[in-house]
């Protein structure tokens, strides 16, 4: 899981192809990763790679805005610790 919270530098298509080309060659990865935008009080899930193949989920949907909306007013806060 990767979170962004700044749209004027950054956003699901920058990190879908950065993370592309870091995922190359790589033996243990992991099979899921998604990003969570967090920049506004609705937030965007992006599934950005799911399965063992090469190719991106992203990709394989063909750039389509594939996401969930998460209103993030609706969340509960969790504190760790005290």
């Amino acid at each position: 899981m990767l979170e962004e919270d700044d749209i004027a530098s950054t956003n699901h298509v920058l990190v879908i192809e950065a993370l592309s080309k870091a995922l190359v060659g790589l033996t243990d990865r992991p099979e899921e990763i998604y990003l969570m935008s967090t920049a506004t009080n609705s937030w965007s899930l992006w599934p950005l790679l799911i399965g063992s193949d090469d190719q991106p989920f992203w990709d394989k949907r063909r750039r389509q805005n594939v996401f969930w909306e998460v209103d993030a007013t609706t969340l509960t806060p969790v504190m760790v610790g005290s």
